[in-house]
C-alpha cells in the first residue's frame, strides 16, 4: 500500500486545502465532518499523483473539522492516514464583513452611469426603487419606475459601482448578493454582468454573467479570493446591446455582502 506522509491542512473562512504525499501514484480521498465520530463528508481526486492538494468549500466559519486522508494505488492498495486513531483537525477562520448594504440607506456610495440611448452618458436607468426587494423594502433597479421594463425604443445600458472595498487585510474573500432578473433570455443580449476591478475601475473583471433568475430572486455566493490583498470595487453592469424586446422587467440587485477572513500576516 502506498506510504502517506506530510499531511497538512490550510485553512480559510469557509474552504480549507488538504495536502499530503505518497511513495507511490495514486488517488486521493479525504473524508471529513465536523464530529470525530461521523466524518459524513468526502471530497476526492481521481488522478494517480504522488502529491496531493484536495479543497473543500462549504464550511462553517470558526468551526473545528476533523478528516482523514486516504490514496489507492494502481494495484488497488489502500493506505489511510486518521492521525493514529484521534483525526487530522482543522479550524477555519472567523468571518470579517468588508462590505454590506442592504439598500436602504439612499445611494451609499454607489455611483451610477450609463445611457437610456446607448450614446449619450445621461444616467442610463438604475434607481432605487421599491417594485421588489429582499429586505426590507428598497433595492437597485435597472429598468423604468412607469412602465416596469427597461424598453427606450433604443439599445440602452448602465451600471452601479460600489465604492472601495478594502481586502488589503483580507484572504478567502467571498461576494453574496440577492437578484432578480427578467430579459428575453438570448446571449448575449440583455445580460446581467457582475464585475471586479482592483485598479480604481481603469479595467474590470467579470465574476459573474446570467441572462435570467427564472422569475424567483436568486442568492448569489461568488468566490473573489484573486482579489485578496487589493482594494476593490463591485460593479452591477447590464446592456441591451439592441433595441429589440426589450419590454422585461429587468434587473433588480439586493443585499450586497462581501465577506472574508482576515489575513494575520497582513496585520501588523
Amino acid at each position: 500500500a502506498p506510504a502517506i506522509s506530510s499531511v497538512n491542512s490550510f485553512p480559510g473562512r469557509i474552504r480549507a486545502t488538504i495536502t499530503w504525499i505518497t511513495d507511490e501514484l495514486s488517488d486521493s480521498v479525504v473524508r471529513y465532518g465536523t464530529s470525530p465520530a461521523d466524518l459524513n463528508l468526502k471530497a476526492f481526486g481521481s488522478t494517480m499523483v504522488k502529491s496531493y492538494s484536495i479543497e473543500l468549500s462549504g464550511l462553517v466559519p470558526e468551526t473545528t473539522y476533523y478528516f482523514d486522508v486516504e490514496s489507492t494505488d494502481e494495484a488497488g492498495n489502500v493506505a489511510i492516514d486518521n492521525n493514529n486513531g484521534i483525526h487530522h483537525t482543522f479550524t477555519t477562520l472567523q468571518q470579517v464583513v468588508a462590505f454590506s448594504d442592504n439598500m436602504e440607506k439612499g445611494l451609499n456610495g454607489w455611483v451610477v452611469e450609463g445611457s437610456i440611448n446607448g450614446v449619450t452618458p445621461d444616467g442610463g436607468l438604475w434607481h432605487r426603487s421599491q417594485r421588489r426587494a429582499v429586505s426590507p423594502v428598497t433595492s437597485w433597479y435597472y429598468g423604468k419606475e412607469d412602465t416596469g421594463n427597461f424598453d427606450t425604443g433604443f439599445r440602452n445600458w448602465g451600471s452601479i459601482t460600489s465604492p472601495d472595498i478594502d481586502l488589503s487585510a483580507i484572504k478567502d474573500s467571498e461576494l453574496l448578493f440577492q437578484h432578480y432578473l427578467a430579459t428575453k433570455s438570448l446571449s448575449p443580449y440583455d445580460t446581467g454582468m457582475v464585475q471586479v476591478s482592483r485598479d480604481n475601475g481603469i479595467s474590470w473583471t467579470t465574476v459573474l454573467s446570467k441572462i435570467t433568475t427564472n422569475g424567483a430572486w436568486v442568492k448569489e455566493s461568488v468566490n473573489i479570493s484573486a482579489f485578496d490583498k487589493s482594494v476593490i470595487k463591485v460593479r452591477f453592469f447590464f446592456d441591451t446591446l439592441d433595441s429589440v424586446l426589450n419590454n422585461f422587467e429587468g434587473w433588480y440587485v439586493d443585499d450586497v455582502q462581501v465577506l472574508g477572513a482576515l489575513n494575520a500576516k497582513l496585520i501588523a
